[in-house]
């Protein structure tokens, strides 16, 4: 299973959590700003495939299976506000001089 290109922001409870003992391969995925507990809280599913960005540092200790997260502000990150920017449906656009522009694949 993969998680690529995505954005997870403010999500109740922790951005990214595995159940069972299904392998997840994260690549160019922004996590930030989770409203109760870590970014990652539940890492031992998860393997980073490269060029993802955490907030808090929790996504730090996931498996590296070819490039590592890095930890950012989300003054760096510089997200826009969930709103209708393009396509249908809505999202967070990258602000001028975020860190995440360009830092994927």
């Amino acid at each position: 299973m993969s998680l690529t290109s995505s954005t997870l922001v403010g999500s109740s409870g922790g951005g990214l959590y595995g159940f069972g003992s299904a392998n997840v391969d994260i690549t160019n995925t922004l996590i930030a700003s989770s409203t109760s507990g870590a970014n990652c809280p539940g890492n031992d599913f998860f393997n980073t495939a490269g060029n993802n960005l955490d907030t808090d540092g929790s996504c730090l200790a996931l498996s590296t299976g070819g490039g590592s997260p890095a930890q950012v502000t989300v003054f760096e990150l510089k997200l826009g506000p969930l709103r209708a920017n393009s396509g249908r449906t809505q999202s967070h656009a990258l602000l001028k001089n975020s860190v995440a522009i360009d830092a994927g694949d």
